[in-house]
């Protein structure tokens, strides 16, 4: 298990748009404001299950994050993440990481998840994130509450592995 150890993705500052990545059925949530108030290209109002914080930068995947396991007081720390990673934006691709799958190369989506994580392996011939059920390949990466689902295997897997869980993203001083 320790062939993960020194596995880092998604620290390149650049980020390119993927052209002709499918969406396929996802839609994203609509934005979150404020309880009462009417967000301004519609005239129906959506809240937050979850307590956001004020600083927040990617409120608006809040309660996806949660939907996909994330426990709350990970959600700022995520957000933060979330901002650096991908600017909050799930269509993200760093195609400057060395790995390809399926078509995809580099790091994806909101987190920016590696596509190492679902390229076989010896330890995982099928990938990490098929093996624990969390995807069936690259191409979910890009579905923002799969991404945060896989997001927090990873992070799991890191805990697992006697680490604060952030050390994917060299996060929160993980060395």
């Amino acid at each position: 298990m320790k062939f993960f150890a020194g596995v880092m993705f998604g620290l390149v500052g650049a980020f390119g748009v993927v052209a002709g990545v499918s969406q396929g059925a996802y839609a994203p949530p609509p934005p979150l404001v404020a309880a009462g108030s009417v967000a301004p290209e519609t005239t129906t109002t959506t809240t937050s299950t979850v307590a956001v914080a004020a600083d927040a930068r990617c409120p608006q995947w809040w309660d996806t994050a949660v939907a996909a396991g994330w426990d709350a007081a990970d959600l700022a720390d995520l957000d933060a993440v979330l901002w650096r990673e991908s600017r909050c934006d799930e269509t993200q691709n760093n195609s400057s990481d060395p790995n390809t799958v399926d078509g995809i190369t580099g790091s994806v989506g909101l987190a920016q998840v590696n596509v190492f994580w679902v390229q076989g392996t010896k330890w995982y011939p099928n990938g990490y994130l098929q093996t624990v059920s969390v995807v069936s390949g690259a191409h979910d990466l890009y579905d923002p509450f799969l991404n945060l689902r896989a997001a927090k295997a990873i992070f799991d897997y890191d805990k697992g592995e006697g680490r604060c869980g952030w050390s994917a993203w060299a996060w929160k001083g993980c060395d």
